[in-house]
């Protein structure tokens, strides 16, 4: 099995009566994206179907985590909580979103 790891680093707005978002924005429109680093890739439509395909063909939830915990705690069996579930991804206007199940620990 290939594992293919998506670091990103999401702005969240503010919290609405203390409570996270349900949807977050992942991916800006692209088609050229630039990070906050200056780094840049595409993001066109070959990609975002590329990203929906293998995140339904996956079949599972993704963790989003603090301090990349999922690929450099966990693999030496050192504890790394989840802050939260990907559970649906979706494309809004050429922008990836995933819908977010927090962790009790993460939700305010």
């Amino acid at each position: 099995m290939t594992t293919h790891h998506l670091a990103l680093n999401a702005e969240l707005p503010a919290a609405v009566n203390g409570t996270a978002p349900d949807w977050v924005e992942l991916i800006p429109a692209g088609p050229k994206v630039v990070g906050r680093d200056a780094r840049s890739w595409l993001f066109d439509d070959t990609a975002s179907q590329s990203v929906l395909g293998d995140f339904t063909e996956r079949g599972t939830q993704l963790p989003t985590d603090w301090e990349h915990a999922t690929q450099h705690r966990a693999p030496k069996r050192v504890d790394a909580p989840a802050a939260a579930w990907i559970d649906r991804l979706v494309m809004r206007d050429g922008a990836l979103w995933a819908h977010v199940e927090w962790t009790s620990r993460a939700s305010h």
